[in-house]
């Protein structure tokens, strides 16, 4: 942040929350965001996609179980967290920070998991990234 202020950094890619907030107090001007999508919460911000740049980088919370979690109970879990998220009250607070309610079935949200975790593989390969 100092560095942005400064004048050391010309770009940065930040959380929305804090984003938002900065942009808000008018410290930084938001030129895209890296949401497949343009956000409900800010729908003048352009995506990167949209600007002819394929970056996509997803934050989402999601509940994870061992996977020998009987079907009937991750259906449960899935179940109760939807009905959260779906809740008027629940859109609300996600706005305020920056976020949009994303419900996924338990399926769909492994193939995002696995998905981001084959990009990020490839990134720590192209950075030469060593494990230790």
């Amino acid at each position: 942040m100092n560095d942005l202020e400064s004048g050391v950094l010309d770009f940065g890619i930040y959380d929305p929350l804090f984003a938002l907030s900065q942009e808000r107090a008018g410290k930084f001007r938001l030129l895209a965001i890296v949401s497949p999508e343009r956000m409900q919460t800010s729908p003048n911000v352009p995506t990167f996609r949209e600007q002819g740049h394929d970056i996509v980088l997803m934050g989402y919370f999601s509940a994870m179980v061992p996977a020998e979690t009987p079907k009937p109970v991750v259906a449960e879990i899935n179940r109760l967290f939807s009905t959260a998220v779906a809740m008027e009250e629940t859109k609300k607070f996600l706005n305020t920070i920056g976020s949009e309610p994303w419900i996924n079935t338990p399926e769909k949200a492994q193939e995002i998991y696995l998905a981001e975790f084959e990009n990020y593989r490839k990134a720590v390969a192209i950075a030469k990234i060593e494990r230790k």
